[in-house]
């Protein structure tokens, strides 16, 4: 990156923590000279798992979303310990959220998640060669679906899919998988 597009940090405060994220406050100067503050999060990354059952339907997560009041629809999702490798990060949650194991887990790349205020990324993965397994101890409540790809393209017409880290990880799956795994 050219050294004129670096923004030079005066200062940074942490305002806020707890076991999820930080907030931090920085004191910036951009190369034209203006100052001020910018407020962003700290998150534990995460990981969104699209799982794949060998009949070609895909499992999928419903749960209460408590800022919007309402059910939704979504792949499985969850956070990484600190120091947690991803791809075990992303077995573990996917046997938490949906009761299957998974024989292949693969990484299909790393997105940020909204990188104008917070430093969380995503890692996104195919779960493939699923079996049932032990539901792992999970807090949340939530329903799991079997679906087709078309059900789940209908849910995100009519709005039932609507959340951004998943569709975004729904389409970095099918891309994958239309190219014959190839990647």
């Amino acid at each position: 990156m050219s050294e004129a597009y670096r923004w030079e940090k005066l200062s940074s405060e942490e305002v806020d923590r707890n076991k999820f994220w930080a907030h931090w406050r920085d004191t910036f100067r951009t190369p034209r000279g203006r100052t001020g503050p910018y407020d962003y999060t700290v998150h534990h990354d995460a990981v969104n798992v699209v799982g794949r059952l060998d009949d070609g339907r895909f499992v999928m997560i419903r749960e209460y979303r408590y800022l919007f009041d309402r059910m939704t629809l979504s792949v499985a999702q969850g956070g990484m310990e600190p120091g947690e490798d991803p791809s075990a990060c992303a077995h573990r949650e996917f046997q938490e959220e949906t009761g299957y194991k998974a024989e292949r887990m693969t990484e299909l790349g790393v997105l940020w998640s909204a990188p104008a205020f917070s430093k969380e990324r995503f890692f996104v993965f195919l779960a493939e060669g699923l079996s049932p397994a032990e539901r792992l101890d999970n807090e949340e409540i939530e329903e799991v679906i079997v679906m087709s790809k078309e059900e789940v393209e209908a849910a995100m017409r009519t709005g039932e899919f609507a959340d951004s880290h998943g569709i975004a990880a729904w389409q970095m799956a099918m891309v994958y998988l239309e190219r014959g795994s190839t990647g």
